[in-house]
């Protein structure tokens, strides 16, 4: 809107401050401190706002003009409306608050910041705009918090400081308290509600790895790059529980944890799967242990999706701890029908074997050849195990797997033989002697006539 918006989502403020203060911000017509211009498509700006902040929506905007210069400011002025020029000022030329540009630029600006959120204006590089909306939406934190006077009503205002310098902090700058809104639970299961919840619960901690892999397909006996549109994923769940909650009068461990993963389509926000189960979780001998030591341990899970962007979402009950927890993972499912080579997830392990005790409890399962672990972080020297299966249209030339430190120079390759068939499960030691500390990528890749295709992991040495 070519209309000059400076301080207009400020005036929830306390009387005196901007705009009028509290009464303007109501939308209360007859106090004295509201400006004799005040429109009503001011308050239509506030009661917008408002609706944004009581969703908890940013707004982000993108001015399509790109760059206006002052040359092209004129072109806005021409010809001359009948009712008055606002884009002229005195001197004959177009000022940058009068312009009826520059305020609709400027509007954007206000507006997203107030949500929270700026704008792209008045630049060609949207390029760059759009990366620093991907980057904001990237790295972002949830504050949650109790107001001392709950029972007060109207707007409050809200500030958030960093103690960094040199960063741009941007968040919703206030609220407006309105009635209390009774809302019935969809689901009264306090598993469903973990799992549900809009920010993960860390009371019990958890840990979610998810691997997608080709399905075979119908005729895969007689063609290998036969793959279901079905993806198999592969899901391990890590959890953590204080021994001493877990500690049984004859010194040994044991715990009844409930637990649930589902995969959410984000795109239609509805679950597409869900499985839920009870581990019986119990150690065979005492165990001695220091007061505040942990006990981790692993529950694999399968699942069967179809391609799509998904967050996975587990959660989980301990009886001995009274308590629980989720952890959420965005996930994205290929399409692995329309790769020329097809190439699942990459699975890490030890090769010494599993560093924790895996449950099944009943119905959970995995079909890896190994126990994955979720660590990134390993000791120099350490000995790994590295997994993945490759499905191609014709046979292949070269499979390799290399080790690529933070400077993009490749440290370590290993190239196993290739083998005949078009579809094959891949399983390499991996050996991080001689790797200084610092952060590396694991990138296996596979070549052929019909194409290549690749798939890489991040890890950290110290």
């Amino acid at each position: 809107m070519p209309k000059d918006l400076s301080g207009l989502y400020q005036a929830g403020a306390p009387p005196g401050a901007v705009e009028g203060g509290a009464d303007y911000a109501a939308g209360n017509f007859e106090a004295s401190s509201i400006p004799a211009d005040t429109g009503a498509l001011d308050y239509e700006f506030i009661d917008m706002m408002d609706a944004m902040r009581r969703s908890n929506v940013v707004t982000y905007a993108i001015d399509p003009r790109g760059e206006v210069s002052s040359k092209e400011l004129m072109a806005e002025c021409h010809p001359s409306p009948p009712f008055g020029d606002p884009c002229l000022a005195g001197s004959g030329g177009p000022e940058d608050w009068t312009s009826w540009v520059r305020q609709s630029q400027h509007g954007l600006e206000f507006t997203s910041e107030a949500s929270g959120g700026f704008a792209i204006t008045n630049t060609d590089d949207f390029t760059g705009g759009l990366d620093r909306i991907v980057e904001d939406l990237d790295h972002y934190y949830l504050l949650g918090f109790y107001p001392s006077d709950p029972e007060k009503k109207g707007f409050r205002p809200l500030e958030v400081r960093v103690n960094r310098p040199g960063v741009t902090v941007r968040f919703r700058h206030g609220y407006e308290v309105g009635p209390a809104r009774e809302s019935k639970p969809k689901n009264d299961d306090p598993l469903v509600e973990l799992a549900a919840g809009v920010i993960e619960k860390r009371s019990v901690p958890i840990r979610l790895v998810a691997m997608p892999m080709p399905n075979p397909g119908v005729g895969a006996e007689t063609n290998p790059m036969a793959v279901s549109r079905e993806v198999r994923v592969d899901v391990a769940i890590e959890i953590s529980s204080p021994v001493d909650r877990l500690r049984q009068a004859d010194g040994t461990l044991a715990d009844s944890v409930r637990y649930t993963v589902l995969a959410a389509n984000l795109e239609d926000g509805k679950v597409a799967k869900q499985f839920t189960n009870t581990a019986e979780v119990s150690s065979a001998t005492p165990v001695n242990a220091p007061p505040g030591a942990m006990v981790s341990y692993q529950l694999p899970v399968e699942l069967s999706l179809l391609p799509g962007r998904y967050q996975i979402r587990a959660a989980a009950l301990s009886d001995a701890i009274g308590d629980g927890g989720s952890v959420y993972l965005t996930l994205d499912v290929p399409d692995y029908r329309r790769a020329a080579v097809a190439m699942s997830a990459l699975v890490l392990g030890y090769a010494d074997g599993r560093r924790l005790p895996v449950t099944t409890g009943g119905a959970a399962r995995s079909t890896l050849p190994f126990t994955p672990t979720l660590d990134r972080e390993f000791r120099s020297g350490e000995r790994l195990r590295v997994y993945f299966e490759v499905a191609a249209l014709r046979t292949l030339s070269r499979i390799a797997v290399d080790v690529v430190d933070a400077a993009g120079k490749t440290v370590l390759t290993l190239q196993p033989p290739v083998p005949t068939d078009t579809r094959m499960a891949i399983g390499l030691p991996l050996s991080l002697d001689g790797l200084a500390p610092g952060e590396y990528t694991l990138r296996a890749s596979a070549v052929g006539t019909s194409g290549r295709g690749s798939q890489e992991l991040t890890f950290r040495v110290r």
